[in-house]
């Protein structure tokens, strides 16, 4: 089994699973070219009904299939209770595919979740099921996709990403405060006719310009950073022109992963330089993976 997090989702899935499909409240997992298994979530301001909620679904199948109330989890008594979750478990077909369907509400998260699973497999539904996390307000935001792994800071929302074979990138804002996070490989390639600072200057020249770099050093390896403070003047021409003249860089190497990691912040006022040390030191590679470079 392997942990797969997206935006402050997790759940437990088979170890050679990942995303197939990503959003920014929802991701379909599977083996290579199998979609097996979906989560969608959302907060929930005011009332939740699993009951209305199962209602939609079954209506959004009644055109080519159907879908009805079982409890397909075995000794599920209690389960709401102990767990603070209120969970309506139902079974479902449509064309020739059936599986099984859970309607959540995470009353701790304040959040609702829709799971769904093309598989009759009742007992992985169930693991699956089980395992599933959903963000709570106020904790750092949890991701583990394909070779990477970070924690980004409670108030901080997913704005956008990609993941293209050799390039990955997450971007995250709060108010006017924008953190990017970027891993790129393989290593080796990319710094035999380069160096980290040329990359960084090519890369994010708005970052690195007129702005002087100093070593740094984390756990997983060794780079570059590079941190502007405005003066008076800037900070007066870029509060008329609302821009954001605080910024920080860093670019580190992470040798035995062949990986080249990058977080990026910029802000209107000073940054928190002990939250985005933090945030570096939690960003990682955890495995290579060929298929995506």
């Amino acid at each position: 089994m392997r942990r797969i997090c997206w935006n402050g989702t997790c759940l437990e899935v088979p170890a050679d699973w990942d995303p197939l499909a990503l959003g920014l409240a929802e991701m379909r997992l599977g083996p290579p070219g199998a979609s097996v298994l979906s989560v969608k979530w959302t907060p929930i301001r005011g009332g939740f009904s699993t009951e209305k909620h199962f209602r939609k679904i079954a209506r959004a199948f009644a055109g080519d299939g159907e879908a009805a109330r079982e409890d397909w989890r075995a000794d599920a008594a209690g389960q709401a209770e102990t767990s603070g979750r209120e969970v309506l478990p139902y079974v479902w077909r449509t064309g020739g595919e059936s599986g099984l369907g859970a309607v959540v509400h995470d009353t701790a998260a304040g959040m609702g979740a829709l799971l769904q699973a093309r598989t009759d497999d009742r007992a992985a539904a169930r693991a699956w099921l089980d395992s599933l996390q959903l963000a709570r307000p106020g904790f750092p935001r949890e991701f583990e996709v394909f070779d990477i792994r970070a924690e980004v800071p409670a108030g901080f929302d997913l704005e956008s990403f990609f993941f293209k074979p050799g390039h990955f990138g997450l971007t995250f804002a709060r108010g006017r405060e924008q953190l990017v996070l970027e891993r790129l490989g393989p290593a080796d390639v990319l710094l035999q006719f380069s160096t980290l600072a040329l990359l960084a200057g090519a890369r994010w020249p708005d970052l690195t310009l007129s702005v002087a770099s100093e070593p740094c050093s984390l756990p997983s390896g060794h780079g570059l950073e590079w941190s502007a403070t405005p003066g008076p003047a800037a900070r007066l021409a870029a509060a008329l022109l609302r821009r954001r003249p605080y910024s920080r860089l860093r670019v580190w190497h992470e040798a035995e992963a062949n990986r080249i990691l990058v977080a990026a912040a910029r802000a209107p006022s000073p940054l928190d330089a002990a939250r985005f040390d933090a945030v570096c030191r939690s960003y990682v590679t955890l495995r290579t993976r060929e298929t995506h470079g």
